[in-house]
C-alpha cells in the first residue's frame, strides 16, 4: 500500500463516537477512526478485518484518520502557534491543522537546537499517554546528529537490514525515546492511547523503518518493532508533501491499518 496523501481532515465529529484520548466504556479501540465491535471467534482473518482479543473482531468503519468526511468548522490557522514547549501538543483535526503542527514542533526543535531549516530529516513524536501529554520525542537522522547534540535513547528498536542507509533514522529515535519515557515513567498503555509522529522527509518512512507493516513474513522494521511492544498502541505517522499535502500512516500491532 502506497502513502496516503490527502487535505481532506482527520475525522468528522458528528459521526465519531468518542473522544480522542478517553476512555472508551465499549470493548473498541482508538486507531484514528471509527471503529466497531463485531462479534466473531476462531480469529480468521477477512477483508476489512483485524484479530483483536479472544472472542470479538473489529473492523475500521465509516471514518478513516484523513478522510473525505468534512469537519463542522474551518482550519484553525493559529493552531501551529499554540504548540508550546512543556505543554500538550493541540489536536489537530485535519491535515491542514496537522501540517502547522508538525511544522511548528520541527521549527521548536531545529530553534533549541541550532539546526538549520535545509537539515533533514528530523522527527518529533507526542502522545496522551498519562503523565507523558507534555513531552516531546526527538529523532534526527545522521546529518542532524552530526550537527548538534540531539537526545540519545537506549537502543530497544534497531533495523531490520544492516546496510549503512538504512539505519539509525528519525523514526528509530523517536520510537527509542518514547520507550524510555514510558518505562521511566513506569506509564500504563492502554488502548485509548497513541503515538504521533510527525517526519520531515517528503517521503515518508523508508522501506527499512516501515519493513513487515503489510508482511507479516519479514522482520519488522523499528515501526512494526515499536507497535508490537503495545499491541493496543495507535501509532500514526504523518509527514508534509508537495502543494501542501499530508501524507500518513497508522499503524497498530505491527501492522498498517491506514
Amino acid at each position: 500500500m502506497g502513502p496516503a496523501a490527502t487535505n481532506a481532515p482527520v475525522s468528522n465529529p458528528a459521526a465519531t463516537r468518542h473522544r480522542i484520548g478517553k476512555p472508551d466504556p465499549e470493548p473498541t479501540r482508538e486507531v484514528g477512526c471509527l471503529v466497531k465491535e463485531a462479534a466473531g471467534a476462531g480469529g480468521r482473518r477477512t477483508s476489512g478485518w483485524g484479530w483483536r482479543g479472544s472472542n470479538f473482531l473489529t473492523r475500521i468503519v465509516s471514518v478513516k484518520a484523513f478522510s473525505e468526511h468534512p469537519v463542522a468548522r474551518s482550519p484553525d490557522l493559529q493552531i501551529g502557534q499554540r504548540v508550546v514547549p512543556g505543554r500538550a501538543v493541540p489536536e489537530p483535526a485535519g491535515a491542514e491543522e496537522w501540517l502547522l503542527v508538525g511544522k511548528a514542533l520541527v521549527a521548536q526543535v531545529r530553534r533549541e537546537y541550532g539546526l538549520p531549516a535545509s537539515l533533514d530529516t528530523l522527527a518529533v513524536g507526542w502522545t496522551n499517554v498519562d503523565g507523558l501529554e507534555s513531552r516531546r520525542f526527538i529523532g534526527g537522522s545522521r546529518a542532524p546528529r552530526a550537527r548538534a547534540a540531539l537526545p540519545n535513547a537506549a537502543p530497544h528498536l534497531q533495523a531490520p537490514r544492516v546496510n549503512h542507509q538504512f539505519v539509525d533514522h528519525a523514526e528509530q529515535d523517536v520510537g527509542n525515546a518514547f520507550l524510555d519515557a514510558v518505562a521511566g515513567a513506569r506509564a500504563d498503555v492502554r488502548a485509548y492511547h497513541w503515538l504521533r509522529i510527525y517526519v520531515t522527509k517528503a517521503s515518508g518512512p523508508c522501506s527499512a523503518c516501515a519493513q513487515g507493516l503489510d508482511n507479516r513474513l519479514v522482520a519488522p522494521g523499528v515501526l512494526g518493532q515499536l507497535t508490537q511492544r503495545f499491541p493496543d498502541l495507535t501509532v500514526t505517522v504523518a509527514w508534509p508533501q508537495p502543494g501542501g499535502k499530508l501524507g500518513n500512516m497508522i499503524l497498530q500491532n505491527g501492522e498498517r491499518l491506514w
